[in-house]
């Protein structure tokens, strides 16, 4: 997932994202902090990672607690993305 997609999923902004993603890269995979010039990625356990940060961060928990956590192998379930519910069909005159 990319990095605007993955602000969105948490309802946090890129810089935060890119914050998290440097601060925690030890729990991340290398496409969540890839070399200068490369696209950020995120994949599956990523998410995982960053979800258990985001309830971590909206407790106002010190990243040396979130660290701890990650540390022991705690991890959290991403929220679901965002999708639009179709409208119902409007019912034709007859």
């Amino acid at each position: 997932m990319k990095v605007t997609e993955t602000s969105r999923l948490f309802d946090v902004t890129v810089n935060t994202i890119r914050t998290w993603s440097k601060e925690f890269a030890d729990y991340l995979s290398p496409t969540a902090n890839p070399k200068k010039g490369k696209a950020r990625f995120y994949t599956e356990n990523d998410l995982t990672v960053l979800a258990l940060i985001a309830f971590y961060r909206g407790e106002n928990a010190p990243y040396t607690d979130i660290h701890t956590a990650l540390a022991n192998g705690e991890r959290a379930q991403p929220p679901q993305p965002y999708k639009p519910q179709p409208e119902p069909p409007k019912n034709a005159p007859h």
